[in-house]
């Protein structure tokens, strides 16, 4: 088995989009994700969605699924797998 050394292009654009994810991460977590608009308007998107991408998870039931939000100042890691 052959590891990737560090200046592997593959392992460079991993890097930096994990460290783009956790920038994202910290504005939604903190709140100060700007809001998108739309439209000639400037009409805001609903930006709740957005606490379901990171430290959530969907539970499968029976009946119906159901979500789990996490404190993201407890969780600060990441797992990347190949």
């Amino acid at each position: 088995v052959s590891f990737m050394s560090a200046s592997s292009p593959n392992v460079q654009r991993g890097a930096t989009m994990l460290f783009a994810a956790a920038q994202f991460r910290k504005l939604v977590a903190t709140g100060q994700l700007p809001y998108e608009r739309v439209g000639k308007q400037q009409t805001p998107i609903c930006a709740t969605a957005y606490k379901y991408m990171f430290n959530a998870c969907r539970i499968p039931r029976q009946d119906h699924d159901s979500y789990r939000i996490y404190d993201p100042s407890c969780y600060t890691h990441a797992i990347v797998a190949r």
